[in-house]
Order: structure tokens, then sequence, then C-alpha cells
């Protein structure tokens, strides 16, 4: 049961060494037969403080220091906003003591994220999932002995978009504003045709397939440093556990780097970043 509305993970996820094709544009770039989204323009996020970075290395060092600690802003921001908008937080309607849940929850906040960043700020989109069981609870099937013909499927559907309008003192050390959005799906089948014993093989079938695409476009300063960021990243997965075969495919933009007359300074290909986890 993946929940693609935590930013935190995905952005992480998005920097952290999935680089296998290194594209040439920021907007809508192809590679590996799909495309990752395009981020927001320059001129769409404010300018950040202070003198704009010296190279390429100070560039990128500046965009990895705050991406932990602003994602998990984000996403403390999204927890608030959806129970807003739903009357329970998100966790709350997934109980997994029955055979099944589902919701949707639309999202148009303009108070719990602002609270977050002290600054003007807004969540907008929707969020769907559910899953289900034929065992008696999904801790049942998930967690207990396993039983001939159970059976699991579950999906889940996130599109966001976070925007941060102003430039955010939250982030230790930093000014960060900027433009986030997270569109996710995924999908997950199983079942047990044999359940395994001390004499039997375990035997049963399992369909994945999910696909996620982040846009990050930020602006950032150090007080005396600063810059504007673009970035974007696609993947799509799909897998048959009977069949034994499994697909992963990935496509990222390069970190494009501008100054504050949102003219590209700098374009830094095959990122590479490791986050402090």
């Amino acid at each position: 049961m993946k929940n693609f509305s935590k930013v935190l993970g995905i952005i992480a996820v998005a920097i952290i060494g999935f680089s296998m094709v290194s594209c040439s544009m920021i907007g809508g770039d192809k590679g590996g037969g799909f495309s990752a989204p395009g981020a927001k323009g320059f001129k769409a996020i404010p300018n950040f403080e202070g003198t704009f970075v010296g190279d390429e290395a100070e560039a990128l060092a500046l965009f990895t220091a705050v991406l932990t600690d602003f994602a998990g802003i984000l996403d403390a921001g999204y927890e608030e906003a959806f129970k807003a908008a739903n009357g329970k937080y998100e966790h709350e309607l997934q109980d997994t003591s029955k055979p099944s849940y589902s919701y949707s929850v639309k999202i148009n906040d303009t108070t719990k994220l602002k609270e977050k960043t002290g600054v003007d700020s807004t969540i907008k989109g929707s969020v769907t999932a559910s899953a289900s069981t034929n065992a008696t609870s999904l801790n049942a099937y998930l967690y207990l002995t396993e039983k001939d013909g159970y059976t699991y499927q579950s999906s889940d559907s996130t599109k966001l978009t976070y925007e941060v309008k102003g430039l955010s003192d939250r982030v230790a050390g930093y000014k960060v504003a900027g433009i986030v959005t997270v569109d996710g799906k995924n999908s997950d089948k199983k079942q047990i045709k044999t359940a395994e014993t001390t004499t039997v093989s375990k035997k049963w079938t399992e369909n994945t397939k999910g696909t996620l695409k982040v846009t990050i476009a930020l602006s950032v300063s150090n007080g005396t440093k600063g810059a504007k960021f673009r970035y974007s990243y696609a993947t799509t997965s799909t897998g048959a556990e009977r069949k034994s075969t499994s697909k992963f495919q990935t496509v990222d933009s390069n970190l494009e780097v501008a100054d504050n007359s949102n003219k590209a300074i700098y374009t830094i290909q095959d990122i590479y970043v490791s986050l402090p986890f």
C-alpha cells in the first residue's frame, strides 16, 4: 500500500541517483520511450536573496542542502491539509483491521501549509486510495498465516501541487520558495493459490504497475548566495511475479540553474546526490 503523497520520500528518490537517462531539456524531456514532465518556469517563483552562486558546485550544494527539510515541511502541511479536507488524517482512513478501505479526497488548502512555512502557501489537488482482500481483514492477509485462495488488491492515485509563494525561513539557515508537483499512480494485485507449508512450496501470482512524475522549481538562498532551480523526474514500473518479469524505467532532466533575471546560467547533468536519511 504505497502512498505517493508522502512528498518527503518522493523528492529524495527523485534526486538520489535515478539518473539512468540524462536529458538535455528541462521542459518535457524525452528518453527511454516516455517523458519527464516540465517544471514550472523561473518567472513563476520568487527571486532569491543575495548574489548569484559562484559556480556549479556551489549551486548543487545549495540545492541539495534544503531538499530534505523543505520536503518535510511540505509533507507536514499535506498531512494537516488532508485532515482539514476530510476530518481525519490519512493513516486513520487506512484501517487494516477491516477487509477493505477506500477514500477520495480533494484538497484546496490555503492555511495549513502556510502555518508550516510562515508565508503565503497552498496545496491543491486530489488523493484517492483503496485496498481490499477476501481474508477476514487486511491485517490477516498482510501479517498472519497465509491460506489457499487469499487475494489482495490495492491502488492509489495522487495529483498535488505545492506552492510556497514567498521566501520561507523555516529551513534553518536558508530561505526557500517554489513549486513542487507530484503525480503518481500505483496498483498491486496478488493471489495465493497454494499457501506454503513444511511440505508444499508457495504458489502465487502478483501483478504490479506504477508511475510517478515529480517537478521541482525552487528559489534558494543562504543569506549571501542564492539561485533558482528547475528539475523534473519520471518513472514507470510493471511487474508480474508469476512470469518472473519486471520492468523499471526512469527519465530525469538536467538541473537548470538561473539568476534573478530568470536566465539559465548553469545546466548540471547526471545528478547523483546522497541525502541524509
